[in-house]
């Protein structure tokens, strides 16, 4: 199931052509797995575009941050609004959004204190979801290992979503 690139995404506090949102292969995010990530819709109304529970998946978003003691260098609020600056400024009604947090290069270390933070927002337009082989209906698989399921609901994070990965192709 890919995605339709978009014109802009919200990047480290403004909006950036979706071809200018990058980040260095040296990312400690991307050698690592220390982000986070939220997955928002926004549906058409007639007063315009409306995230569904913006509030409450920030609030999921917040908290996985501080799982990983990783400050998000802007307040929920600014969040909120940039979310729904990312979809107004793409022209989006039903769109699939992807805030996502990370520790970015600064140290090939594990230790994080001299990575700098960095926040996007991502928004796609959305139809039917259809799985991978386009039919109709959805295919369960029964993982052989047991996850951690208390931390689960409450946090998303990047380096969890490994399991979710590796069963989708067993």
């Amino acid at each position: 199931m890919g995605f339709t690139p978009t014109e802009k995404i919200w990047f480290n506090g403004k909006l950036v052509p979706w071809g200018d949102a990058k980040v260095h292969v040296l990312a400690h995010g991307l050698q690592y797995g220390t982000g986070v990530f939220e997955g928002m819709k926004s549906y058409p109304t007639d007063d315009g575009p409306a995230i569904f529970r913006l509030d409450a998946h920030l609030e999921r978003f917040y908290k996985s941050a501080e799982l990983y003691d990783l400050a998000i260098p802007y307040t929920q609020d600014v969040i909120a609004e940039a979310s729904l600056e990312v979809v107004r400024a793409n022209g989006l009604e039903a769109s699939y959004l992807r805030p996502v947090a990370f520790f970015d290069a600064g140290t090939l270390s594990v230790w994080t204190k001299e990575c700098p933070v960095t926040v996007a927002i991502a928004a796609v337009p959305t139809g039917r979801p259809l799985p991978p082989s386009g039919r109709l209906g959805w295919c369960c698989i029964l993982p052989e290992r047991r996850r951690l399921a208390p931390l689960m609901p409450a946090w998303r994070c990047g380096c969890d979503m490994v399991c979710n990965r590796r069963h989708m192709h067993s």
